[in-house]
């Protein structure tokens, strides 16, 4: 199928080769070696048959199998969902929400107190200060956004443990709540996605030790953990005392002898100069 498929440019110019079919038109069944020997002949293009037939799909199977799938076929879609809720959801993805609108949700969906790692971490009081102004306004704008897909977690975890508690509906919980959990994985990955771009942001603004401290640091009600500061304070004190415990060592250029020194000796580069120094001297006098 393949070789029928492929040609060379050199064999685009030769005419398709034709093959010459016996077409039969029986009458009646007694009459069949007769009709046979009177049946008409015609041309048919066989390559031209094989382009207007489909191709089966366990070929097509085969073919991607062998040559990977083709790269210019569009995208498969899913599946269509209701029209009622496609028109809500396209609008507020091209339109968003109103102020009001998402506060009435937040205080319809609080955070629920085992899960309070759905908000957004609050920005530890020691890395603020090290921000400008826009940065704090940058760093405000994506809490906001981690604040709505709280919202939206707590409203859909609290959708899959009411069908938790439905025992009676076993393909309810077999073919819905699977669903909803890949739903609820995405958005945490989105929350976590956008704490990460808050804590590369302040990187830049840390020196080469602090920053390891903050890269290592976990992330709990805070961007870089309640005790950052505690950890940055030790660190500071390990590389200070490490500072007093090491040898101060003084090059030997640099070193002061000492005369009462039993092995000090007068510099001879010194002497040497010293005398041709009182030679010269003593040449200018007249």
């Amino acid at each position: 199928m393949l070789q029928d498929v492929s040609t060379s440019g050199s064999d685009q110019d030769i005419e398709p080769r034709r093959k010459r079919i016996r077409r039969i038109s029986v009458s009646s069944s007694d009459s069949v070696h007769s009709d046979v020997n009177q049946g008409n002949i015609v041309e048919v293009d066989v390559h031209r048959e094989a382009e207007l037939s489909p191709i089966p799909s366990d070929k097509i199977d085969s073919i991607n199998k062998i040559l990977g799938t083709d790269p210019s076929m569009p995208k498969v879609m899913g599946k269509p969902v209701s029209d009622q809720v496609a028109s809500r959801l396209n609008y507020y993805a091209t339109n968003g929400m109103s102020s009001d609108e998402k506060e009435k949700i937040r205080l319809e969906w609080p955070t629920p107190e085992n899960c309070l790692s759905f908000n957004s971490p609050t920005l530890n009081p020691e890395i603020l200060a090290l921000l400008s102004p826009t940065d704090q306004k940058k760093d405000s704008f994506m809490c906001h956004i981690q604040n709505d897909i709280a919202g939206s977690l707590s409203a859909l975890s609290s959708v899959i443990s009411k069908l938790l508690d439905i025992a009676d509906l076993p393909n309810v919980v077999k073919e819905i709540i699977p669903d909803l959990m890949t739903a609820g994985k995405l958005q945490c990955n989105a929350h976590f996605q956008l704490s990460m771009h808050r804590r590369h942001q302040v990187y830049p603004l840390l020196k080469s030790d602090t920053q390891k401290l903050a890269k290592e640091s976990k992330m709990d009600n805070f961007l870089f953990g309640k005790t950052f500061m505690e950890k940055c304070k030790i660190n500071q004190t390990i590389n200070k005392s490490a500072v007093e415990l090491q040898v101060s060592r003084v090059p030997a250029s640099s070193q002061i002898f000492n005369r009462s020194h039993l092995n000090w000796q007068r510099p001879k580069t010194s002497v040497r100069f010293r005398k041709s120094q009182f030679v010269l001297n003593k040449r200018k006098e007249p």
